[in-house]
């Protein structure tokens, strides 16, 4: 049985992030752009639905929105459930496929060149960003603050 994904989020600046999102759409899952803000997504689509509760949200974004997205996530009974820090598009796309992935743990630690982006999952359930996923989002340069418009 596919998950009922309620948005597949993606930033538009990186091609991967783009065709990640043309595959959401054609698997029947709305896609919802960014360029590293989520402000507005957050403010005019996630915020009001969260009100009414948890949805299931897949990610092909930056991991500072991803940590953003996963501070306000929490609130609402939210945590990230599947993170891989070196995606690629077809792997992405398999989880998208499947059930959700049974460990919260990161695939593909950081090398030297780490990928900009990260592939995630955020689903119900209490809590946070699990600590295997916040670790290597640190390391890869991502801080609160980057994750901030000004």
């Amino acid at each position: 049985m596919a998950v009922p994904y309620y948005k597949a989020i993606f930033d538009e600046r990186f091609e991967d992030a783009r065709a990640f999102a043309a595959e959401a759409t054609e698997r029947r899952i709305p896609a919802a752009a960014i360029r590293g803000d989520i402000t507005k997504l957050f403010f005019d689509d996630l915020d009001l639905r969260w009100k009414e509760g948890p949805v299931v949200l897949a990610g092909y974004t930056t991991p500072a929105s991803l940590f953003c997205l996963d501070l306000l996530a929490r609130d609402r009974g939210m945590r990230v459930s599947h993170c891989a820090t070196e995606p690629s598009v077809e792997r992405a796309l398999g989880v998208l496929d499947g059930a959700l992935p049974h460990s919260r743990g990161v695939t593909g630690l950081p090398t030297k060149r780490p990928s900009p982006l990260v592939f995630w999952i955020l689903a119900p359930r209490a809590g946070g960003l699990h600590p295997s996923c916040l670790a290597p989002l640190l390391a890869s340069g991502c801080s609160p603050q980057s994750g901030a418009s000004t």
